[in-house]
């Protein structure tokens, strides 16, 4: 009777304590609640208006959730988190159209602002979080990467609480980030590396194996799909292997100091904020910080930082002032100008126009897409923009010419040892990427250029020439 007495008080003082945060916004003279709100309705508006989809990745995870909804027009290749197209897959066969799945980044940054808010009780954290350029940068972006920021943000909750049952939590998290979304299991290392060096060993066997039991959702998947356990586990590892070894077909990225620099802004224009937290009270988290920023000088991408972000916001909200925040708000309004510029009046809504006539011009018809030299990806970036019912199918140049040649391989790695000894047997690994579809596309009588890059085979004539694509089709047709 005494625990329950004693829970029912502790329950009571929380929600005295959430009360009293909350009359914050009822207060007329504050007008940083109404920013906030404003600030809110503006990042709806700027979500749908935006105009540019083919961002890195997004061709990967749409096409994906347009194959499960049954309105694919093009064959998929692998992606960091099938199970993130599954379920937009799932939100395509209720409304499919592109707006409906930009719905989602909004829902996880509305659940990520109330998680904000419930852990730190601070209005400012609300504030610098939504006036992030980061945030904004993101927002049109078709990608898991909003809500394995949401999901990192609960475990980061969890691991920062003594008892073992809120690390188990915590793991379970972990788990299901990384089902979601296969980099999240270097984050994971991160987070128990971090936050449990000072365990007792029991206790991290206990997070582990919590951490595999929801990762198994992964497992469960490609064997229901794939016929085999871990089919997108081993392309994930392969391709993170061949990437840190060089040979990912599209590079390394880019570093200039330019970058460095902008990332000082782009999560926010307080960051300088972190100076004034106490590492020594916060060095786990200090630690976490540091280990993910190792990893992201392997792969420095902007939009990797958002895993991070309302971590790093929790921390420089405190005791924040007005006048800081309104500081910072000009400051992002300028950053996100520059980042955003392209975002709309984008050929992608052109590409998206020559399409709809594209497809009344040649209804019922397969196009291949591509040239010799050119991405790989083009023929899913028309089926990413393509939302229309008239044309067949997008085919994948480098398909057309593997059919041509009669031959199944796309691409193999292969990893072997060299002795400098005399020995008897070497060692070879061999990682091979083979064609699911042997057809010989002998029948395909219309082909696609984005764009004045690239050419077409001696068979092939200029048809049409729209605003942003070219169409020819076989000679003699």
């Amino acid at each position: 009777m005494f625990i329950k007495a004693g829970n029912s008080l502790n329950l009571m003082v929380k929600t005295e304590k959430l009360a009293k945060n909350l009359e914050v916004f009822k207060d007329k003279n504050n007008y940083i609640p109404w920013l906030i709100g404003g600030i809110f309705l503006i990042l709806i508006v700027f979500t749908f208006l935006s105009e540019k989809v083919l961002f890195s990745d997004v061709p990967q995870y749409l096409a994906v959730g347009k194959e499960f909804a049954g309105v694919s027009h093009a064959k998929v290749r692998n992606t960091p988190g099938w199970l993130y197209g599954w379920f937009i897959g799932q939100v395509l066969k209720v409304m499919p159209s592109l707006n409906a799945v930009k719905v989602l980044n909004l829902v996880w940054f509305s659940l990520t602002l109330l998680l904000l808010f419930l852990m730190s009780k601070r209005i400012e954290v609300l504030f610098l979080y939504l006036t992030s350029p980061l945030i904004w940068y993101l927002a049109p972006w078709i990608n898991p990467l909003s809500l394995i920021s949401f999901l990192f943000l609960i475990a980061y909750y969890f691991f920062n609480k003594y008892k073992l049952v809120n690390l188990i939590f915590g793991g379970l998290i972990l788990g299901l980030a990384t089902a979601i979304w296969w980099p999240a299991f270097y984050f994971s290392i991160f987070f128990f590396l971090s936050f449990l060096y000072d365990r007792k060993f029991l206790d991290v066997i206990f997070v582990i194996i919590s951490f595999l039991a929801t990762f198994f959702i992964r497992i469960l998947f490609d064997w229901y799909y794939f016929s085999m356990l871990f089919f997108s586990t081993l392309r994930g590892l392969g391709s993170n292997l061949s990437f840190l070894i060089g040979e990912a077909p599209d590079g390394l990225p880019e570093h200039s100091i330019l970058k460095y620099l902008i990332i000082l802004v782009i999560i926010s224009p307080l960051l300088y904020r972190l100076i004034f937290v106490n590492w020594v009270e916060k060095r786990k988290t200090g630690i976490f910080l540091v280990l993910c920023l190792i990893l992201f000088l392997f792969n420095f991408q902007f939009r990797f930082f958002i895993a991070i972000m309302p971590i790093i916001i929790l921390l420089i909200s405190k005791n924040v002032s007005k006048k800081e925040l309104i500081l910072g708000l000009v400051a992002s309004v300028v950053i996100v100008a520059l980042l955003t510029t392209n975002y709309f009046l984008n050929n992608n809504s052109i590409i998206v126009e020559d399409l709809k006539q594209i497809e009344n011009d040649l209804p019922s018809e397969k196009f291949i897409v591509g040239y010799d030299g050119g991405s790989e990806e083009e023929a899913s970036y028309l089926d990413t923009l393509y939302w229309g019912e008239k044309i067949k199918e997008f085919i994948r140049y480098s398909e057309y010419k593997l059919g041509l040649k009669g031959e199944d391989l796309f691409r193999e790695y292969k990893f072997e040892s060299k002795s400098k000894i005399n020995n008897l047997r070497e060692l070879e690994l061999s990682l091979k990427y083979l064609r699911t579809d042997l057809r010989v596309y002998s029948n395909v009588n219309y082909w696609i250029l984005i764009g004045d890059k690239g050419n077409v085979d001696s068979d092939f004539e200029l048809f049409k020439v729209y605003k942003a694509l070219k169409v020819f089709k076989r000679v003699g047709l």
